[in-house]
This record gives C-alpha cells, sequence and structure tokens, in this order.
C-alpha cells in the first residue's frame, strides 16, 4: 500500500512538472481602441471585434482590460507627446499587459488601412506596421494580420512620415487614400510613396516619398490658384465704341493722303504763280515794276517751299501707316456681352443684362 502511495505521488510530482515545463506562457495583450473618424467608427469595431476573435485561438496570449481610453485620453493621462512607446506603455502596465497594441484606421469603398502600433511594455519599445486590405472581408482579414503583428512575427520595418505645410491644414493623401491633414506623423512600412496635399484655393502639391526607417520630414509650399479671368458669354454683335488699331491706320492713311494731294496741288499753284512772277520781274522796264514783281514772287516763293514740306509729311505719314493697315490682322468685330462670369479662389461673380 505504501509502495504505490510513492508510486502515485512520484507521478504526480512528474506529471506537475511536465506540465509547469511543457505550458506555453501567458501573454496579456492589452488594446487601446482603434483611432477612427467619426463616419467610420463601426469599421474600426468591426477591425477590432477581428482582432480579439484571432488572437483568442492563439495559445497563450490573453487580453486585459478592457482599456475604455482612447488614444487621445491615453496620451493627455500620461502626458505623452507624439505617442511615444514609454510613455503610452504605462497604460499597459496598468492593466497588467505585457504588449499594448493601439492604431489608426482609415478608408472607404472596401479599401482599407491599417497603421499598427505593438509596444513592448516592459522595454518600452515600439513595433509599427501599416496592413493594407480590399474587398468585403477587408475588415476582418486587417483583424486577422493585426493578430499576426502582435504574434510578433511578421512585423516589418517601418518609417515616420512627418507632413507639413505652409499654410496648414491641407489634407495629406498617401497612393491616394486620405491620411488626416497637416501637420501630420504618419508611421508606414519603409518604401515609396505617392504624397499629395489639396487644400481649397490652393494649387493641389504632389511628391513621390522615398521612406526609410528613421522620421522623414516632408515640408510643402502650397501657392494660392491664380484668378481666372472673366469670360464672356451669350455675346452680340455691336457698333465698337473705339476704332480698332487696323481701323486707326486706314484713316490716318487716308488723311495722309489728303494732306499730300492738298499740299502736291498747292505747291504746284504756287510754283507757277512764282513762275509768272519771276518772268514779269524779267520782263521789267523799270525799277518799279522789277519791285512790284519781286515780293509777290517771294510770297509764292515761300508758299510753294511750305506746301512742298507739307506734300513730304503726307507723302511719309501715310507711307507709314498704310504699311501698318496693310500688314495688320483687323479684329472680329467687337460684341457686346449679354451676361459675364469670373472664378476667384475665394468664389465667383456674375454680371450682365437679364
Amino acid at each position: 500500500m505504501g509502495t504505490r502511495l510513492s508510486v502515485v505521488w512520484v507521478w504526480l510530482i512528474v506529471g506537475l512538472w511536465a506540465s509547469t515545463g511543457l505550458a506555453q506562457p501567458t501573454v496579456g495583450v492589452g488594446i487601446i481602441p482603434f483611432e477612427t473618424p467619426v463616419s467610420q467608427a463601426s469599421g474600426g469595431e468591426r477591425a477590432l471585434e477581428a482582432l480579439r476573435g484571432a488572437l483568442e485561438l492563439v495559445p497563450g496570449y490573453v487580453e486585459k482590460g478592457p482599456i475604455q481610453l482612447t488614444l487621445d485620453e491615453a496620451r493627455l493621462s500620461y502626458a505623452c507627446v507624439d505617442e511615444q512607446p514609454a510613455c503610452l506603455g504605462q497604460v499597459g502596465a496598468l492593466v497588467g499587459a505585457d504588449v499594448l497594441v493601439w492604431g489608426r484606421l482609415a478608408g472607404k469603398d472596401g479599401d482599407w488601412a491599417l497603421e499598427l502600433h505593438v509596444i513592448e511594455v516592459r522595454e518600452g519599445k515600439s513595433a509599427d506596421r501599416v496592413l493594407r486590405e480590399r474587398g468585403d472581408r477587408a475588415l476582418a482579414q486587417l483583424g486577422h494580420a493585426a493578430a499576426e503583428a502582435v504574434v510578433g512575427h511578421r512585423i516589418e520595418r517601418a518609417g515616420v512620415l512627418a507632413v507639413r505645410s505652409l499654410p496648414a491644414g491641407a489634407l495629406v493623401y498617401v497612393d491616394g487614400m486620405e491620411r488626416g491633414a497637416t501637420p501630420v506623423d504618419l508611421t508606414l512600412p519603409e518604401g515609396e510613396y505617392a504624397l499629395e496635399l489639396r487644400m481649397s484655393g490652393m494649387m493641389p502639391w504632389q511628391q513621390d516619398v522615398a521612406l526609410k526607417p528613421g522620421k522623414q520630414l516632408v515640408d510643402a509650399s502650397l501657392r494660392e490658384v491664380d484668378e481666372v479671368e472673366g469670360v464672356e458669354v451669350g455675346a452680340r454683335p455691336r457698333e465698337r465704341a473705339e476704332a480698332s488699331p487696323s481701323r486707326v491706320d486706314l484713316w490716318v492713311t487716308a488723311a495722309g493722303g489728303v494732306v499730300t494731294l492738298a499740299g502736291g496741288v498747292s505747291a504746284a499753284i504756287f510754283g507757277l504763280e512764282a513762275q509768272s512772277r519771276a518772268n514779269a520781274a524779267g520782263a521789267a522796264q523799270t525799277p518799279d515794276e522789277y519791285t512790284a514783281q519781286r515780293q509777290p514772287f517771294q510770297d509764292a516763293k515761300t508758299m510753294t517751299n511750305v506746301s512742298l514740306g507739307v506734300t513730304a509729311v503726307g507723302a511719309v505719314v501715310t507711307g507709314v501707316f498704310a504699311y501698318r493697315w496693310l500688314t495688320s490682322d483687323e479684329d472680329e468685330p467687337e460684341a457686346e456681352p449679354v451676361a459675364q462670369f469670373g472664378l476667384t479662389p475665394s468664389g465667383g461673380w456674375v454680371m450682365g443684362r437679364f
């Protein structure tokens, strides 16, 4: 009897030792509810449910808590700056967790991205990863992928993309997906991304970014949209209030031609008069007759020279403006606008007769 009891005790001790040695240690996991836009709160809850369900299937992993604090509340409670792992780890320590999980979820139309952070509470170290899924089961798949990351085997190297803009408040798009507004720090896996900033009244800003582990700053200066000139619509022909340059050239050419012609005729008339007076002075028989012809001759000669000068000026003006008129393209008849509209960075305007 005593021998049998001894054997039983030995087997019990061996069994306890074996079970203790072979049992997997328990890992406590604290989960801060995912940060999501208000319109996507239900998506965040579904992803969390999938994460919890997947962790329940992993031996040795037990959720601690649950943690009722949001990320902002946790940050404020411990005065954490920029989600420092050592600081946020205090939230996990409060519920007795070995690992603290938090993340940001964003997406639309079945295209979802989860920025996941896994903090080793005791060491104050963080492993970061961005998970992407598409389709009807995207949220469930994100939850399972997050559970795998929590187990600690598939966390990729990541970097922090610090996006700033002047002015601040621009929407940030990474590979076409909205990720918040500047200033914002985004944790993304190492790789290349298409970054775009959009802001009302500003020109879109785009840049390709090659992200590496560590923190990388992108500082963008946004430019205002140039004011769009007013556009005339529904116009109908009308007489021009002012003549076009080509028509002015034509008028000046015509006037110059008239002046040139008048000057030429005047020069001919006064030239004949001067010639007549010169002939009369040459035929004079007495000094008085010569003197009588001399002054009219001088006057006619002077007028002839003046007329020749006017003719020359008129010819030059006529030539210049005739050349401009012949080489210019006459504008189409101007139209009277029925209505006008214009665009500005802050809105638009409409003006016209209705």
